[in-house]
């Protein structure tokens, strides 16, 4: 998957997210094909994904998964629209999809994680009712 946004990011058609918000307005059914046929697409994919991780114990699950995949994908598209817009306006080009996605990954698989218990732990953390790995580093 990142590789595959990476690519489609740099390229040309990186853009047609920016034109189908951006004329959403006056061309509606042109933007409910492009939600149904892209957008909802990718989303499910997203959300199987997640569902998956959860079901297998590798994530938390979170409190709305159709809010976590819109979280999920929003940070790449606001990368895809900066790169059309805005980001033609920067004197250094800074645009690094390959960063972007690895940084968004992180992040999503940093928040999904499962954090040992303090039962799992034992008193070892002081009966905490989570571990918090930067609240440890601070307390020694």
């Amino acid at each position: 998957l990142m590789r595959s946004w990476t690519e489609l990011a740099l390229s040309p058609a990186g853009a047609i997210p920016k034109i189908i918000i951006s004329e959403a307005g006056n061309f509606p059914e042109l933007a409910r094909f492009y939600r149904e046929e892209v957008v909802d697409r990718g989303m499910a994919l997203m959300r199987r994904v997640l569902r998956l991780g959860v079901d297998r114990g590798e994530f938390r699950a979170p409190d709305d998964f159709d809010n976590a995949v819109r979280c999920i994908f929003a940070p790449i598209v606001v990368a895809m629209l900066w790169r059309h817009s805005l980001g033609r306006h920067e004197e250094v080009d800074r645009y690094d999809p390959e960063a972007i996605c690895t940084t968004q990954l992180k992040l999503v698989l940093d928040g999904l994680a499962i954090r040992p218990t303090a039962s799992s732990l034992g008193a070892s953390i002081g009966g905490r009712a989570h571990f918090d790995p930067i609240e440890e580093k601070a307390e020694q």
